[in-house]
């Protein structure tokens, strides 16, 4: 997630994100929920992780791996999507099918 699309999420501008990575700004509690819950992050183990730390960069460092573990997803989403776009028509349809079947399952 970008500084931009957070900002957006939590209702705060783009220039607060950054001062919250590097450390120049810390943010309230009503923020940390705001920000656990757009960063898909256990509420109170960001709260912990912020205010008991309280080091400069803590942020960015959490920040950091949400980006890389979207990039993965994201890597792993393409290649995927790659190799049904790749299969015949047939195989594509058989694909999609065994997909919403999983889906479901897991949204269940």
């Amino acid at each position: 997630m970008t500084q931009k699309e957070l900002s957006k999420t939590c209702g705060i501008a783009s220039m607060y994100v950054s001062q919250l990575e590097t450390g120049e700004r810390f943010p309230s509690i009503g923020l940390c929920q705001r920000l656990a819950k757009a960063l898909d992050l256990d509420e109170k183990e960001l709260l912990r992780t912020l205010y008991q730390a309280k080091t400069p960069g803590v942020f960015k460092e959490i920040l950091a791996e949400q980006r890389d573990e979207a990039d993965h997803r994201d890597d792993r989403l393409e290649k995927l999507s790659r190799r049904i776009m790749g299969m015949s028509p047939e195989k594509r349809e058989q694909a999609y099918d065994i997909l919403e079947v999983a889906l479901k399952a897991i949204s269940s």
